[in-house]
């Protein structure tokens, strides 16, 4: 992970109280199991820090890194309302504002994991990383393409 997220986040006035204990590597590779096989290097380094807020705690902007006990897929978060097809090969980690709209990763290959935007009323997933790390440095950035148009 090339992004200091600990520092982003002290700076950014995030109440580190709000974070979670950090992710064991065997619940790592439990997820990476259930979702078909190894995950990121850079996803593991961000829930080897933290494994995502407490619930009810966003970070100033709204965004609410889920713990690895949250992340499911699309085709049956919210029963399945935010689905479309291929939906079972999304898996929801962040979300924005209540859920407003949320983010998923997708295995892009053994070593990395490529972000979309979810839960748009078109109902189809837009690709807005190509990497866990480049979807860090959106964030860290307050990139507009975190938001949908």
């Amino acid at each position: 992970m090339n992004i200091d997220i600990q520092r982003y986040w002290k700076e950014g006035g995030l109440d580190l109280e709000n974070l979670r204990m950090p992710a064991s590597i065997n619940e790592l590779h439990a997820l990476g199991k259930a979702v078909g096989g190894e995950l990121a290097a850079d996803f593991e380094e961000l829930y080897l820090l933290a494994d995502g807020f407490k619930e009810g705690y966003r970070d100033e902007l709204g965004f609410r890194f889920w713990p690895l006990e949250e992340i499911v897929s699309v085709a049956v978060f919210d029963n399945g309302e935010h689905g479309f097809n291929g939906a079972g090969a999304f898996y929801l980690f962040c979300e924005y504002l209540d859920f407003s709209w949320g983010y998923a990763f997708k295995r892009a290959s053994i070593s990395s994991l490529e972000i979309y935007l979810i839960g748009l009323k078109s109902r189809k997933p837009v690709l807005i990383a190509s990497s866990f790390d480049e979807f860090l440095r959106l964030y860290v950035l307050n990139d507009e393409r975190l938001y949908p148009e």
